[in-house]
């Protein structure tokens, strides 16, 4: 059975990724700004609901920002550079583009998960005796 954990993070990215998307849309369309501003303004958006939400509901975390943000952000960018490696490979591997995003996709999540659980957002429980 899958962790109640995994299960709000993956809504949590469903949620922050439409948001995101709904941002991007207002700022290009409704707003005038240019695409790659509108891009960078849906990305930090979801960025921020993403964390916020990650912080609040799925980890349930009430650890300081100033600890969680940069961690938070570090973690996501070495989960954007596994995923980006992982792409690379199965595209070597001849995966279609299509299939080789997909699986890219889930080394992401995964990573990136598991980096926000044991990393970002442990409890004291999970924490290494001092």
């Amino acid at each position: 059975m899958l962790d109640d954990r995994f299960l709000r993070f993956l809504l949590v990215g469903l949620i922050n990724t439409g948001i995101g998307y709904a941002c991007i849309v207002a700022l290009e369309v409704f707003a005038g700004f240019s695409a790659i501003a509108a891009n960078a303004g849906g990305y930090a958006t979801g960025f921020l609901i993403s964390y916020l939400l990650n912080r609040r509901y799925t980890f349930r975390s009430s650890a300081a920002h100033v600890s969680t943000m940069p961690a938070f952000a570090l973690s996501a960018g070495a989960s954007y550079l596994l995923n980006v490696g992982v792409l690379l490979v199965a595209l070597d591997l001849g995966f279609a583009s299509a299939a080789a995003q997909a699986i890219a996709m889930v080394s992401y999540t995964l990573s990136f998960y598991a980096l926000s659980r044991y990393f970002v957002f442990r409890s004291a429980s999970e924490r290494p005796e001092q």
